[in-house]
């Protein structure tokens, strides 16, 4: 069938292919309203998935400033106890130092003491010769006596 050319196309169908093109406008319809359904169901889901993204982001940032509140109270704690304990090394550092200097002071003082035994040793063995056996081995026992002393001072 040829179609008028006053452009009612419609009006020159057949009933059938009408009925047709109604059933397949009805159609698109309801594949319409169903596609704008799904996209409405994406949408509500996109926009749950979004409040709970804002809700997760805001306990986040809650645990967050906790955690930063409490490493910033664990840091001044710890810087507290680092001055604390420098201080503590410094006094022991000090104390070991005049230790040590009073060491010294005690090695010079025992080197020129045993340095003065030898002095009077030498001296009594010297004067022992001419004496008898008892003070030359009393004189040989002290020299071996300090002998020991000044091994021992060079531990």
């Amino acid at each position: 069938m040829e179609a008028p050319r006053t452009g009612d196309y419609l009006g020159a169908m057949d009933s059938e292919t009408h009925a047709a093109l109604a059933a397949l406008s009805n159609r698109m319809d309801e594949g319409f309203a169903e596609m704008r359904a799904g996209f409405a169901r994406v949408d509500r889901f996109f926009e749950l998935q979004q409040l709970q993204f804002v809700e997760w982001r805001a306990e986040l940032r809650g645990e967050m400033a906790e955690l930063r509140t409490e490493l910033r109270g664990e840091m001044a704690a710890l810087r507290g106890e680092m001055a604390d304990l420098r201080q503590r090394v410094d006094a022991l550092t000090h104390r070991v130092a005049r230790l040590e200097h009073e060491v010294l002071l005690l090695r010079d003082y025992v080197t020129r003491e045993l340095a003065g035994i030898r002095l009077e040793l030498r001296d009594l063995r010297t004067r022992s010769l001419n004496a008898d056996d008892d003070l030359r081995r009393d004189v040989a026992a002290l020299t071996v006596r300090v002998e020991r002393l000044e091994e021992r001072q060079s531990d």
